[in-house]
Formats: structure tokens, C-alpha cells, sequence
């Protein structure tokens, strides 16, 4: 890092980062007040659809935290308050500890809507008791706030940022033990170096620390494991184990971790399991199986690094063009990386929404070759396996209280119309990934409706796998390229001062 120059401590001195701070705690405080608000006034029907609204708003409430946070930085000096509050640990090679006070605000201000929307939340876990009875589903209180508060924890804090900071970490504490051995050097291409080690030895290992960040157990060994280890074996893969996953009965999900069979485990949640028939359990945990056998963990790895490379790439032809047409580096700093970001979230959505879809295909093919009723190992998504596999989804998404699609029209008067606007987009935001169950359900039906259609899809995925590749080389040649450029260009201009002085002397 640079030494703060006045216009830093001018920053300082006009408020700026304590601006940044106050933001966030205003957010959380006006969720709070106004969660507490509608609770109060609970008793009446209307009450309990803007209790609905508000919970399905506030994703607009989790998107501003990283858009504050880039204004922290861009406007309101926030990066330059950061270095002037680490002291001398600033000089230090090491960005671990600037990391991790950067991002801290943004950190408890996602930990505090946690506490604006836990009464908002509550309310409606009991309100939907009486709709879980007659959907015959478990009945369980409403969590406390110290369980809601911990599951929160886990999942949606430590369960990133226990990675990220190892990266961080062992890329600092490892890159200084690298570059004193001179193994690399201290260039740009020695620091990728470094981080590219880094990520990768963590995400190799990290199942076995997330696996203790949640609270997870040996699945126990009854009937039900015995048919999930038979679609496991079935499909020739590899796990180290099944994990009961506890949640406080929160949230009925599944997934799977591991990039290497050694740290490879698939979780089941308490909620999904004491929800879901057996064969509804088979059916999810065939999805996430797909995940393996398809490799889309190395898949989503290469997807980051492809996204990436191209945005970097993006951005210095776009530099380049702006300098050749004259327009203002002002304006490109401001419209570029807003662009990029959006360009980055689309494509990073739909390749995510592709592999999901794999799955699911995956786990309607093998639930079409366990029914009874079919002869031999189908290729294809056959009707019994779809509506095994569909209504799986559709028990999962009635626990989860997750509507199939994004419901409403765009009508009614002009506060109406920007209600829904606000929802719609709230709902998109948490289907971004997934895509929303209703979408999913649809696919599979129409695929079973004729062997072709899966043929054809499983044909896409290879093209979509070979355009990945190809961009991927594409532009990692492009990077090498820049870097080397650079790299000379250090060189000469080191060569360059030392023949200025030897020529003074």
C-alpha cells in the first residue's frame, strides 16, 4: 500500500467513512423498526400480506450492502480510512488484516438484518403452521433468536468467509515464504501465481472445515442410507460420507462439497429429511450426485476463472478503444465496472441455471431406472422418472414455503405497480442460481415427453462446455500476453535507471 497522501486525511476530516458506516445502520435500524411495526399489527389479513412483502423485499436490503460498500470505496473514502486505521500493519506485506477490517461493516450490517427481519420472519413460520398441518407436514416452533441468529451464522457468513480469509491468508503467509525462497517473483505474475495456489489448495480442503462451520453428523445407518450409498454406487462416484445436516429444522435443502473423493460429502438437512417421502429423498439426493458425475464443481471453478479472465480482457480492449477514440477515462472508470459486474452476474446466472438443469436430468434418469415398472437402464428422461423427480421439487419448494413461480401481474394503481416491480425482481434475485421451481418441473416434463429432447440437451451441455474451453484459452492467452508485456516493460525500465546512474556516476 501507498502512504496516505492529504487528501486522505481531507477525506477523513469531511465525514466521509463515518458516512459509509451510518448507511448501513440505517438500513438496519428502518428494517427493524419497521419489521417490529408490522408485527404489532398482525391482527388483520392485510397485515399478513405486507409481512409477505416485506420478507420477499429483502433481497433489495442484501444487494445494497455490496453496493454501499462499492460507493465506501469509489466516493467516500472508505479504502483510504481502512489504511489509515491499520497503522503500521498497513506496510506490512500481508493484506489479511486490511481484508478483514475493509469488510467488516458490510459484515455486521448483513448480521443486522438478521435481527431487523427475525420478528418478520417468526410471524410467518407461525402463521404457516395451520398450512403445514394440512399439507401434512412436521410441525416445529419457530426458532429462538440465538438458533435463528447461529444458523444464520453458519450458512450465510462463515460458510464464505471462512474460505475466503484462508485463501487470503495462506496466499499472504505462503506467497512471502514462496517469494523468500525465490520460487516467484515480486510481480503481478508471481502474486497470480500465489493466489492461484492458494484458492486451489483451499477449495481441495475446505469441505472438511465447512462440514465442522455447519453442524453436520454421520447420516445413521438405516434403510434409507443404504438406498442413497446404492445411487452412489450405481453411478460409479465416490464420497467420503452422508451428513445429516442440522438446521433448528429451518431449512429442508441438500448439497454436496468436495472436489476429491477424500473431501467429498453430500449433506441432507433435519427439515428435508423428516419432510420428504423416501423416495423424494432419493430423488434430491440423485441431483446432487449428478453434481459429481457431471463435474460441476471443476465446471463452476473454470466458469469463475473463464468470467474472469474475460471481464479482465473486456476491460483492457475497452481501455484501449477509449484511447483510441478519444472519450474520457472519468466516465469509463464509472459506466465500465458497473457493466462488467451486471455482464458477470447474467452470465455466471444462466451457466449456473445449465448445471442445475443437468442435474436435475440426472436425477430423473435414475429415478427412471429404479421404478419397478421399467425394463432395463434408460438414457433418457422417461414420464415415471419426471414425476418422481417433480414431485420431489414440489415438496421441497412447499417446506421451504417457496412459491413454484414468480406470482402477480404488473397492474393495479402506480404504488401497486412498483410493489410488484420490487417483488418481482426480489423473487428473480433468489431464483438467480436455481431458477424457480416451476421452471425446473416444466423442463422435465416436456423432456419426458420425447427421447430426442434430452439427446438434444445433452448435446447442448457439450457445446456449452467446448465454448467455455475455447473462451477460457482465448482469453488466458490474452492475459499471459498482457502480463508478459508488462513484465518487459518493468524490465526496461529498471535496465533504464540503472544506466541513467551509472552514466551520472
Amino acid at each position: 500500500m501507498s502512504s496516505p497522501d492529504p487528501a486522505a486525511r481531507e477525506s477523513l476530516v469531511r465525514g466521509g467513512p463515518v458516512l459509509f458506516i451510518c448507511g448501513y445502520a440505517l438500513m438496519v435500524l428502518l428494517l427493524g423498526l419497521r419489521s417490529r411495526w408490522l408485527v404489532r399489527r398482525l391482527a388483520a389479513e392485510q397485515m399478513f400480506r405486507k409481512l409477505i412483502r416485506f420478507s420477499r423485499r429483502m433481497p433489495f436490503a442484501q444487494m445494497f450492502i455490496p453496493a454501499w460498500f462499492v460507493v465506501g470505496l469509489l466516493a467516500l473514502g472508505w479504502g483510504r480510512a481502512v489504511y489509515l486505521m491499520l497503522g503500521p500493519l498497513a506496510r506490512w506485506p500481508i493484506e489479511f488484516f486490511g481484508l478483514f477490517l475493509g469488510v467488516l461493516p458490510g459484515l455486521l450490517a448483513w448480521i443486522g438484518l438478521w435481527w431487523a427481519s427475525y420478528p418478520v420472519d417468526r410471524a410467518l413460520r407461525e402463521q404457516n403452521l395451520l398450512n403445514q398441518l394440512d399439507g401434512d407436514l412436521p410441525i416445529y416452533a419457530p426458532p429462538s433468536f440465538s438458533d435463528y441468529f447461529f444458523s444464520k451464522l453458519r450458512m450465510q457468513v462463515l460458510f464464505t468467509a471462512v474460505p475466503v480469509f484462508l485463501i487470503v491468508a495462506l496466499r499472504d503467509f505462503g506467497g512471502w515464504g514462496l517469494l523468500k525462497l525465490g520460487l516467484i517473483g515480486p510481480t503481478e505474475a508471481g502474486d497470480a501465481i500465489a493466489s492461484a495456489s492458494a484458492a486451489l489448495i483451499v477449495f481441495i480442503i475446505s469441505p472438511e472445515v465447512l462440514r465442522r462451520v455447519l453442524s453436520t453428523e454421520s447420516l445413521p445407518n438405516t434403510e434409507l442410507r443404504q438406498r442413497l450409498w446404492a445411487v452412489v454406487d450405481r453411478d460409479g462416484v465416490r464420497c467420503r460420507d452422508v451428513l445429516l445436516w442440522r438446521t433448528h429444522h429451518t431449512v429442508g435443502n441438500a448439497a454436496v462439497m468436495g472436489l476429491v473423493r477424500w473431501f467429498r460429502y453430500v449433506l441432507l438437512s433435519d427439515l428435508l429429511l423428516e419432510s420428504l417421502a423416501d423416495e423424494q429423498v432419493v430423488a434430491v439426493f440423485a441431483h446432487e450426485v449428478g453434481h459429481v458425475v457431471h463435474r460441476h464443481m471443476i465446471w463452476f471453478g473454470v466458469s469463475l476463472i473463464t468470467l474472469a479472465l474475460a471481464i479482465g480482457a473486456a476491460s483492457d480492449v475497452s481501455e484501449l478503444a477509449a484511447q483510441r477514440l478519444g472519450f474520457s477515462s472519468s466516465i469509463l472508470d464509472l459506466v465500465l465496472p458497473v457493466l462488467l459486474v451486471v455482464i458477470f452476474l447474467i452470465c455466471f446466472g444462466f451457466l449456473s441455471q445449465r448445471f442445475e438443469r443437468q442435474a436435475d436430468v440426472h436425477a430423473a434418469r435414475t429415478m427412471q431406472a429404479m421404478n419397478d415398472s421399467v425394463a432395463g437402464d434408460r438414457t433418457w428422461v422417461g414420464p415415471a422418472g419426471a414425476a418422481a423427480f417433480n414431485s420431489a421439487l414440489l415438496r421441497v419448494s412447499d417446506v421451504n414455503n417457496i412459491p413454484p413461480e414468480i406470482r402477480g401481474r404488473f397492474s393495479g394503481t402506480l404504488r401497486q405497480r412498483i410493489g410488484f416491480v420490487f417483488e418481482w425482481i426480489g423473487n428473480l434475485a433468489g431464483s438467480w442460481l436455481h431458477g424457480t421451481m416451476g421452471s425446473r418441473m416444466r423442463f422435465i416434463s416436456n423432456l419426458s415427453s420425447d427421447p430426442k429432447l434430452t439427446d438434444r440437451f445433452d448435446r447442448q451441455m457439450v457445446w456449452l462446455r467446448v465454448g467455455l474451453v475455447t473462451l477460457l484459452l482465448t482469453c488466458g492467452g490474452w492475459t499471459v500476453f498482457r502480463l508478459t508485456r508488462a513484465s518487459q516493460g518493468e524490465t526496461g525500465a529498471v535496465s533504464a535507471m540503472t544506466i541513467g546512474d551509472t552514466a551520472g556516476r
